[in-house]
Parts: structure tokens; C-alpha cells; sequence
């Protein structure tokens, strides 16, 4: 099941805006491994699309919250998972990324209906499943839900999700 205690102590320290580095660590880690990234393939991509020599122990550090990466590097990385560096710090969890004029540009060109602003459907909705498990008290139409409730939506959206991601494959 999504709930768990690990997400409740990581959602108190976002809140309260403690230790940016394990925030972003615990970021880093989530992005990677929602796509199914092992941290060599990852850093392949990512010295490939940006041209750096970022080595496996460095990635390794920043996940295991011994460092930060420098500026360019957490900007170039807030840019390879479409998310903003709010969200990699904490600031913001909805994985929503609002992008720079000539961003735009090049994605009006691929989307023409983009607008301005990219949506990270996964990081999103697992944003949503958090805080529906990191809620005290739950409402459905006015009243309190119960846990299979509860337990119903997460299967929906993990199941929706799947749905969403093998149909991607057929194209």
C-alpha cells in the first residue's frame, strides 16, 4: 500500500523545512526509481543530454543526503525529470514546473497546445496518493471515508497510471 510512516516523517520535515539536503536526496531518489532508472542509467542520460561527467558516487551522495549537487547540476536535473526545483527542494509538491520563454518556444513547437506550463502526471498524482495518506481526517461527498475507500482511490490511480503507461508504449 502507498501509506506508510516513511512518507509521514518525510512530509513533517518538508512542512517544518528541515535539512534541504535529505529533502532533496528523498527527491532525487523518488524521481529516479518512479522511472525505473538505476542510478548508471541515469547518470548516463543525464552526461549525455547535458554534457557532464557526473559519476555514480556522486549520485549516490546526493540520494544518500551527503551533499548537494552545485546550481547547474540540481537545474539540469530539475530539467531531466520535467520537474521544478522547488519541488526538488520541497517548496512545492506538485511537480509542476514553470518554464523560461525559450522553453516554451521549443515546447510549443512538440505541443501546440502546450501552455506554458508541463504537468509531471506521475510525480502529480503520487503527490496525491501522498497526501491523501498523510491526511488526518478524509472526506468523500461530505463524509468521513473509510480506509477501503481510501484503498479504492490509491488502486485506481496506481491502476490508471499502468493503464496510461502501457497504452504509451503501443504509440
Amino acid at each position: 500500500m502507498f501509506c506508510s510512516t516513511t512518507v509521514n516523517n518525510r512530509d513533517e520535515r518538508i512542512y517544518r523545512g528541515d535539512n534541504q539536503m535529505e529533502i532533496f536526496g528523498d527527491r532525487l531518489r523518488q524521481l529516479r526509481t518512479s522511472k525505473k532508472l538505476t542510478q548508471e542509467k541515469f547518470i548516463n542520460d543525464f552526461n549525455n543530454k547535458f554534457n557532464y561527467n557526473l559519476t555514480k558516487s556522486a549520485v549516490s551522495q546526493y540520494e544518500n543526503k551527503k551533499r548537494l549537487p552545485d546550481l547547474n547540476i540540481i537545474l539540469n536535473i530539475a530539467n531531466y525529470f520535467d520537474v521544478s526545483t522547488d519541488y526538488l527542494f520541497g517548496r512545492n509538491d506538485s511537480g509542476l514546473q514553470v518554464l523560461d520563454n525559450d522553453e516554451v518556444r521549443e515546447k510549443k513547437l512538440n505541443y501546440p497546445n502546450y501552455n506554458n506550463q508541463v504537468l509531471n502526471i506521475d510525480s502529480y498524482l503520487t503527490e496525491v496518493q501522498r497526501k491523501i495518506c498523510t491526511t488526518d481526517v478524509k472526506v468523500i461527498s461530505g463524509k468521513t471515508a473509510t480506509k477501503r475507500q481510501i484503498d479504492i482511490i490509491n488502486n485506481c490511480i496506481e491502476i490508471g497510471l499502468k493503464l496510461a503507461k502501457k497504452e504509451i508504449g503501443r504509440e
